[in-house]
């Protein structure tokens, strides 16, 4: 099959060399850890990118100039764009199921600027075209 590839090579390497007792190995200073940060870091992690979230697709929103609420007719009114790709993005994030996600959009809907938080959000966003053009958007932006 070919030669090996350079990862695999120098993998193959390093293991002649600890098998031969052939390896050097340098000390590294162990480096003090400041544990509170870290605790905080973890502790503050979902409101963060909760937060990081919001701004994203507020502002992808006001950039593509989506409205509020677009369509009139009839049946069920729709939900905000901006609002649906908040709650996919949410979704995705925590990894969870459309029904647990519309449970958890309740009590999330003042950190993410919601202005309905009625639930079944999320099921029919993904055929929704604004919402998928609003909640790709912010990762399309140049860093």
């Amino acid at each position: 099959m070919g030669g090996e590839r350079k990862e695999q090579k120098r993998f193959n390497e390093l293991v002649k060399k600890l098998k031969d007792n052939d390896f050097k190995y340098t000390e590294k200073e162990e480096k003090l850890r400041d544990w509170s940060k870290y605790d905080k870091a973890q502790i503050h992690e979902i409101n963060d990118m909760l937060l990081i979230i919001a701004d994203f697709v507020d502002e992808s929103g006001k950039r593509l100039k989506i409205e509020r609420y677009p369509e009139k007719g009839p049946g069920r009114p729709s939900y905000p764009p901006v609002d649906i790709a908040k709650a996919i993005l949410m979704q995705q994030y925590l990894g969870m199921a459309n029904r647990s996600i519309d449970g958890t959009c309740l009590p999330t809907s003042i950190k993410q600027n919601w202005e309905n938080d009625k639930p079944k959000k999320t099921e029919p966003s993904f055929v929704n075209t604004r919402t998928t053009w609003n909640w790709s958007h912010p990762f399309s932006r140049p860093v």
